[in-house]
């Protein structure tokens, strides 16, 4: 109940804008937006407060994306599980959740695709981010049988496992092994030695991530398929597909349009077997 006098502060959605994107910071303000609506209703407040309340300023959007260059500087500092991981990210677009929930009964090699149907989000298995996201991907040859070779050397159930056998945490693998390959590589900044301990030193819009890898497939794919054929790789769904809750085969435009991708990323790149080193 809200306490008459009490001025009611925005902390959740200045905290949101700080360190969400915009899509976050509006659901955000719905829910909040929700919560106070039921409190006029219920007579618990005179007036909903959010009814003014501006747009905050949010984080800016993730622009970066990998040249032919950067990618072969990043994979050649990396091992080779390290290489396999942000290979089918670049390749498949993937969200890392999803790769990181992927599970062995998930990969079908005999038709080289990866079923996407739910996601790891902070150690735990939930859901896919939308109904649309639920689909197959097409995986290249090489990177088909690089996931065999993989297999060989795996007894869980998880295609990458974290060291006690669950999910791997992103945010983990982020700053263990994504960021140091990029600053080794060259293609990212280094933290400043001055900067005090604690303090935010990563730019989201700029570093070497996985929304960098999402875009980097995005913006090569465009020379080998067409928009529908980007979307569906994507799994750009509209939500108000109703067969979209469903696992959905994809068309056989996008196999060509993924296994010329990976060529023109990776065929002067060195061959990896996902062992790593």
């Amino acid at each position: 109940m809200f306490a008459p006098g009490v001025r009611i502060r925005w902390t959740p959605i200045q905290d949101a804008a700080r360190t969400s994107s915009k899509s976050v910071v509006h659901k955000v303000r719905c829910y909040l937006n929700a919560c106070l609506e039921e409190a006029v209703e219920q007579e618990l407040l005179g007036k909903n407060p959010m009814r003014k309340l501006p747009q905050p300023d949010v984080r800016p959007e993730c622009r970066r994306f990998l040249s032919i260059a950067e990618i072969g500087a990043l994979l050649d500092s990396m091992n080779a599980r390290d290489r396999l991981i942000c290979r089918i990210q670049l390749v498949c677009g993937l969200r890392p959740g999803e790769l990181f929930g992927a599970k062995w009964d998930d990969f079908d090699a005999a038709t080289g695709r990866l079923r996407i149907d739910e996601a790891a989000v902070e150690g735990k298995m939930k859901a896919t981010k939308t109904a649309g996201s639920r689909a197959y991907v097409w995986l290249p040859i090489d990177v088909v049988a690089s996931l065999k070779a993989w297999r060989a050397t795996q007894s869980g159930a998880f295609i990458f496992p974290s060291n006690t056998g669950g999910p791997i945490l992103t945010q983990n693998f982020l700053r263990r092994h994504i960021y140091p390959a990029a600053i080794l590589a060259g293609i990212m900044q280094a933290r400043p030695k001055e900067l005090p301990k604690g303090a935010r030193w990563i730019d989201r819009s700029t570093s070497v991530n996985f929304q960098a890898f999402r875009r980097t497939c995005a913006t090569w794919f465009q020379k080998h398929g067409t928009t529908k054929d980007i979307q569906s790789h994507l799994r750009h769904a509209s939500p108000s597909t109703t067969m979209g809750v469903y696992v959905q085969e994809i068309p056989e435009s996008v196999r060509t349009a993924v296994e010329a991708l990976d060529k023109m990323l990776f065929e002067q790149q060195p061959a990896s077997d996902g062992r790593a080193n």
